[in-house]
C-alpha cells in the first residue's frame, strides 16, 4: 500500500513539474537589453520593438506612457481593445482600469485641496446634497473609514432596467434615495468600499463643474 502511494505522489510530482515548467516558460519574456552608449531615440525604438515582440508572442496586449519631463516619448497601444480582435488599441482608447483608478480620484481631490476649492476635512453632505452621512468627512472617503455601507453596485443591479448608462451622479441619487444605514460611525472601522470613491468622483464633478473624465 505504502509503495502504491509513495508512487502515486511521485506521478504527481512529476505532473506537476511538468506543468510548473510549461507555465515558466509561458510566461516568461524576451529579455530587453538596451546598450547605455544609445541615444534616447535608439532607446525608445527598442521598448518600441520589444513591446512589439511581446504582443507578436501573445505576452502582452495594452497601452504604453513613456515620458521624460513632461514629454511623451513613446504613447502607444499593441494590441486590441477587444476579445475579438476587431478594434486595435490607441493611445487614446479608453479603458477600464477597476479600482486602479481609485488612486487618481484621491489625486484630484487633492488637487482640488491644492486650488482652494475644497479641504479634506469638508463635511461630505455639504458637496453632495441630500447625503444622509451628515457627520462623514471627505477624509473618511479617501481612507476607507466612512463607515458608509458599500451598495451602490447592488442598488444599481435592482434599478438597471430604469438606468441607461450608469454615471456618478446616478449612483450617488440612488444611494441617497435608499438611505441605508451606516455600517460603523466615521473613523471607527477600515472597510475597502467602491462606494465611497464613487462619492469622492462625484465631489469632484461638482466642486470642479466638470465631468470626472474630463
Amino acid at each position: 500500500m505504502k509503495a502504491v502511494i509513495f508512487t502515486l505522489l511521485g506521478i504527481a510530482a512529476l505532473i506537476g513539474g511538468f506543468f510548473a515548467w510549461f507555465f515558466m516558460g509561458y510566461l516568461k519574456v524576451p529579455e530587453l537589453i538596451i546598450p547605455t552608449d544609445a541615444s534616447e531615440k535608439e532607446k525608445i525604438e527598442m521598448v518600441d520593438s520589444w513591446f512589439e515582440e511581446l504582443h507578436e508572442k501573445n505576452k502582452f496586449n495594452g497601452v504604453v506612457l513613456l515620458g521624460k519631463e513632461g514629454e511623451a516619448l513613446l504613447a502607444k497601444g499593441y494590441g486590441y481593445a477587444d476579445a475579438k480582435k476587431e478594434k486595435p488599441l490607441t493611445e487614446r482608447s479608453s479603458l477600464r482600469l477597476a479600482s486602479v483608478s481609485k488612486q487618481f480620484t484621491a489625486a484630484g481631490i487633492l488637487l482640488l485641496q491644492e486650488q482652494g476649492k475644497l479641504t479634506v476635512d469638508d463635511l461630505v453632505a455639504d458637496h453632495l446634497e441630500g447625503l444622509p452621512y451628515e457627520t462623514v468627512k471627505i477624509r473618511h472617503l479617501l481612507n476607507q473609514t466612512s463607515g458608509i455601507p458599500d451598495v451602490y453596485m447592488d442598488l444599481a443591479q435592482e434599478n438597471e432596467e430604469e438606468i441607461s448608462l450608469l454615471t456618478n451622479e446616478i449612483a450617488v441619487k440612488l444611494l441617497i434615495e435608499e438611505s441605508a444605514e451606516a455600517v460603523a460611525s466615521p473613523n471607527e472601522e477600515y472597510e475597502y468600499s467602491n462606494t465611497n470613491y464613487i462619492l469622492l468622483a462625484r465631489i469632484i464633478e461638482v466642486v470642479s463643474g466638470r465631468s470626472f473624465e474630463a
